[in-house]
């Protein structure tokens, strides 16, 4: 299993170093000998539906199918590779050159879409220690023969006493994952773990141990494919034997147990970084019904709440915000809707904590959620009465609940807040909009949004609800500190590349390491030049668009072709449709980043080619108003399930008139926006599907010829002008029959136009990269041998 799996990872990192369309790895069996469920085991490292995605392959167009991943870099790492080509795997192996092609970026996105990382790691204990995961290699090592590769109990103990050393108290959460199913091994063998202290874990579900291994604060690997497999999904420590190839420039490595001096310091740096804080419990759409039910009862009291909030709180400021002839701007109602927010998933963690309190130490909830609703927002000016009539709010709150006290309340206080900047947005009614056109309106509500939000809730700002009046037993100031490691001040000295008629105003994109910080420059220096930024041929300015003529109707959305030119690395201040992006930084101005976990539909993006992967910078104005998909009726789905909602079985589940749209992965359904779950199927509107296409009429003559390509029309790769002399050799198309080479045409195939077929319809049955109308090969064919 472990081999299958880095066999897909590094087939999968080729095609993203290559800009390639990744179809998928072909064929494996369904189980192994110790009976891992492959097509589960493989669907978790990759956080696919691996069987669907089979389904998909089969049935799929490619332009090329390569057996060993050598062939493909010959063929086109030279630079002659056609970015967005579909490529195929099938059987490939790699040396221990290939993991040059996991490079962050690429780790990033895998770790990112791994179900692995995100499953629950029971073994580990709720305590502040150290966790970590060895992984042995036993069960096949009889079987295969590979004694080289079986390590002494006393090497792997020497690695564990070394990092327990290194460990501020020397205690340590060891954990031993191995199997007894195959080979001579018995379970007696690993009593010398036990002995040590070490819990030992045997013959355990695959997908488990993974889960474990790769999410560890240190894991010590074995010289195995599946401890390498965990050691590229774990981002924290990994230790590892030097004398086994493929390894990561940032893992560790020792000798036999013993560490050179640079490895040593490696490992007790990593260490000493590691803070004990873990996840604890997470929850994802579908098992969160309760939330959405609990939600339902809620939200009239929330509605109540915000109008008694706009009304008393925001109207005040917008009224002081707003120039002499608006001020009779009034909120005259003021409701969320009827839609309630979407819960995502909530995870439950540590709070962040300081060694002096650890023994009162809180949890975190993190709650990933949407709010997007048909609002009614309806105000009054110049006698105008309008509002807003969408509003959404994308984003992940944190409430903390810290310290938790031995009486009561049991909780010192508890603090909410945003960690990263909430999404706003809201459309206002043509009203509003009128007005808007004499006034800043539109900008002033946008701007008091987003700034009393990031104001209250984001941090460092919190709101902070104190459980408990004695500063003795709980420091206020303490629980409303976000406890950060450090403060970093940045002041801004000049800038340049803003457009001319920049405001005194401007945002700072701040990027330190993985944390990202929006700072408010003022003034600029009056010595700093102003150089107009760079133009975007797809992103008109302003004044590119006031030679329209007075009242004509002009479209708010422009929809363009895919651009994946500039490879897996992306670029700056990219266009529309164009990527790889990884942030809304990488875009033009008024562009966004369209993240994606496989090939979703792009707004205001189509044709051209796009890689499933990669994200694509796209214009907000493009997104769709459809309904999102909502999964929190769960697996088991229902009756009389609503448009857009799932999982349905069939059209019986869904609401009167509507039907089941069954899908694989994350296909689009009609009428509805998202991606919803990759195994779930929705309801929708049979009106909003398109129609059928029509089948032009036929205009060929009233025959058919059919063809295997194999020994049919193609022969033996390599036999023309000896074996064959009348099989021609066609160079740059690449056939994978027999053991794969260029494509040879034989003596019938070279010939077909002579004879009766070429009058006819052709037809050409293939099982492998022949099938589908983007395949090279089959286009060659149909173009060259039938004549028609």
């Amino acid at each position: 299993m472990g081999q299958r799996a880095a066999h897909l990872i590094v087939t999968m990192a080729l095609a993203n170093h290559l800009g390639l369309n990744f179809g998928g790895l072909l064929p494996h069996p369904s189980t192994e000998v110790h009976g891992a469920d492959l097509h589960a085991c493989l669907s978790a490292v990759v956080g696919t539906d691996y069987t669907s995605l089979r389904k998909q392959v089969r049935h799929a167009n490619f332009d090329s199918c390569f057996f060993g991943s050598h062939v493909l870099l010959s063929t086109m790492e030279g630079g002659n590779q056609t970015v967005g080509q579909n490529v195929l795997f099938q059987e490939c192996g790699f040396g221990k050159d290939m993991v040059r092609f996991l490079t962050p970026d690429f780790l990033r996105k895998l770790r990112k879409h791994t179900k692995l990382l995100k499953q629950p790691t029971p073994h580990f204990g709720q305590e502040r220690r150290l966790r970590v995961a060895v992984h042995i290699r036993r069960g096949d090592i009889d079987v295969s023969r590979q004694t080289n590769r079986d390590v002494s109990n006393q090497i792997y103990l020497k690695v564990v006493n070394r990092i327990r050393k290194m460990v501020p108290d020397g205690i340590a959460d060891v954990h031993v994952y191995s199997t007894t199913k195959e080979g001579k091994h018995a379970s007696s063998e690993f009593k010398a773990y036990e002995d040590a202290g070490m819990t030992v874990h045997l013959n355990g579900d695959e997908q488990v141990d993974l889960a474990h291994m790769a999410q560890a604060d240190v894991l010590v690997q074995a010289p195995s494919s599946f401890s390498w497999l965990a050691g590229v999904l774990n981002s924290n420590c990994v230790v590892s034997f030097k004398s086994y190839p493929g390894g990561l420039p940032d893992w560790i490595y020792h000798h036999a147990g013993s560490f050179k001096k640079d490895d040593a310091d490696h490992l007790q740096d990593c260490i000493d970084e590691m803070k004990p804080r873990q996840r604890l419990v997470r929850h994802e759409a579908q098992d969160l019904r309760w939330v959405k039910e609990a939600l339902t009862m809620l939200w009239p009291k929330v509605n109540a709440a915000a109008e008694r909030f706009m009304i008393q709180e925001v109207q005040p400021q917008i009224l002081t915000e707003l120039p002499k002839f608006l001020k009779s701007f009034h909120f005259k109602h003021f409701t969320f809707g009827h839609g309630i927010p979407d819960v995502h998933s909530i995870e439950v963690w540590d709070a962040p904590c300081r060694d002096l309190d650890s023994k009162r130490q809180g949890f975190e909830i993190h709650v990933s959620f949407k709010l997007q609703s048909d609002v009614e927002i309806v105000a009054s000016v110049l006698g105008i009465s309008a509002g807003l009539s969408y509003f959404s709010l994308k984003g992940c709150l944190v409430i903390r609940l810290d310290p938790l006290l031995n009486e009561e309340p049991l909780v010192g206080g508890i603090v909410a807040y945003f960690i990263d900047p909430p999404v706003v947005d809201f459309r206002m009614t043509p009203g509003v909009a009128q007005v808007a056109e004499y006034g800043p309106l539109n900008e002033v509500l946008r701007n008091l949004l987003e700034t009393n939000i990031r104001s209250q809730l984001l941090l460092p700002n919190v709101i902070h609800i104190p459980m408990v009046d004695d500063e003795d037993l709980v420091d206020t100031a303490s629980v409303r500190d976000a406890k950060p490691l450090g403060v970093l001040r940045v002041t801004l000295w000049d800038w340049t590349h803003f457009l001319s008629s920049v405001s005194s105003m401007a945002m700072l994109n701040l990027l330190v390491g993985l944390a990202v910080a929006w700072l408010t420059a003022g003034e600029p220096n009056p010595e700093a030049s102003a150089v107009p930024k760079p133009g975007n041929l797809r992103k008109q300015a302003p004044e590119a668009q006031e030679g329209s003529q007075e009242g004509e109707s002009t479209s708010s959305c422009q929809t363009f072709q895919f651009d994946s030119s500039l490879g897996p690395d992306g670029g700056s201040n990219m266009a529309q449709c164009q990527g790889d992006c990884d942030e809304d930084a990488d875009c033009a101005e008024g562009l966004k980043c369209f993240q994606r976990d496989h090939n979703e539909d792009v707004p205001g993006c189509s044709g051209g080619r796009s890689w499933p992967l990669m994200d694509y910078c796209y214009d907000p104005q493009c997104e769709s108003d459809l309904p999102p998909l909502d999964s929190s009726y769960g697996h088991d789905g229902g009756t009389n399930i609503p448009k857009c909602s799932g999982d349905c079985d069939e059209d019986g589940d869904c609401a009167a008139g509507l039907r089941c749209f069954q899908r694989t992965g994350n296909t689009r359904v009609p009428g509805c926006s998202g991606r919803g779950l990759p195994s779930f199927d929705y309801c929708y509107d049979p009106a909003d599907a398109p129609p059928p296409p029509t089948m032009p009429p036929g205009s060929g003559p009233p025959c058919l010829c059919v063809f295997d390509i194999d020994r049919t029309l193609t022969g033996k790769q390599g036999t023309g002008g000896s074996e064959c002399p009348a099989d021609t050799e066609i160079w740059g198309i690449w056939d994978a029959a027999y053991s794969g080479g260029w494509l040879t045409l034989s003596e019938a195939g070279a010939n077909l136009k002579e004879t009766f077929c070429s009058k006819c319809y052709m037809g050409i049955v293939s099982h492998g990269i022949a099938s589908g109308r983007n395949s090279q090969e089959r286009t060659y064919l149909v173009e060259n041998l039938a004549g028609c």
